[in-house]
């Protein structure tokens, strides 16, 4: 989602704006440096709680293998759930991994630069 915003930013810059960068107001300008600068800390809560969830299927892993040793008749059927959080915990990690969009974070500080000097 902010990475949209950012991508917007960036691309109403492209197509051209219809009034001079110039006749951005002061308002304006504070603005759009507040929306980025809040998208850019939501990017980094996201990829600190992404790098919290990827410690979990280790410790998910290393739970499975605990109950196998300790109880050796388990079956690998009575285990898959446990196998499927884990992936499920590490699917969520990329998830959050993948919205930070480093390029469109540049391109939407060069317009914010751009429009307001």
């Amino acid at each position: 989602m902010i990475t949209l915003t950012l991508r917007l930013i960036a691309a109403a810059a492209v197509i051209g704006l219809s009034a001079p960068a110039s006749a951005l107001t002061p308002q304006q300008c504070a603005a759009i440096k507040g929306s980025f600068i809040k998208g850019m800390q939501y990017q980094m809560k996201a990829l600190d709680q992404g790098k919290l969830l990827v410690q979990q299927k280790p410790i998910i892993l290393s739970i499975i293998l605990s109950l196998r040793t300790k109880y050796p008749d388990l079956k690998d059927a009575d285990l898959e759930d446990l196998r499927r959080v884990g992936d499920r915990v590490n699917d969520a990690a990329l998830a959050l991994d993948n919205e930070a969009d480093m390029e469109a974070h540049q391109d939407a500080a060069l317009v914010i630069r751009d429009l307001c000097p």
